[in-house]
């Protein structure tokens, strides 16, 4: 599995961890973790392998993950008004 900038906001959540605490786990600076979980960078190989040792340390099994990530995917796959997903607008702009 692939780990995504939109899933780690959610791995923490899930262990009640905020930016700066999973930070610390994961030996990558609160700023650069914040760049990465924004996309303001990608996620290299060398910080896969630091969030995926993580995660190891957290715990996260095979299952959590994979809900984690059909999530991000439900979440991303809907367009959003104000913040809220809508999955009435998929094909909106299709239909225009």
């Amino acid at each position: 599995m692939k780990l995504t900038a939109e899933m780690l906001p959610l791995n923490r959540a899930c262990r009640g961890l905020s930016q700066n605490e999973f930070a610390d786990y994961s030996g990558i600076p609160q700023a650069r973790l914040s760049d990465i979980e924004t996309g303001k960078i990608s996620i290299s190989d060398y910080y896969s392998g630091k969030l995926f040792l993580t995660i190891g340390k957290l715990k996260f099994d095979e299952k959590e993950l994979k809900h984690i990530d059909d999530l991000v995917f439900d979440i991303l796959k809907f367009p959003k008004v104000d913040g809220i997903a809508c999955p009435e607008l998929v094909d909106y702009n299709v239909r225009i």
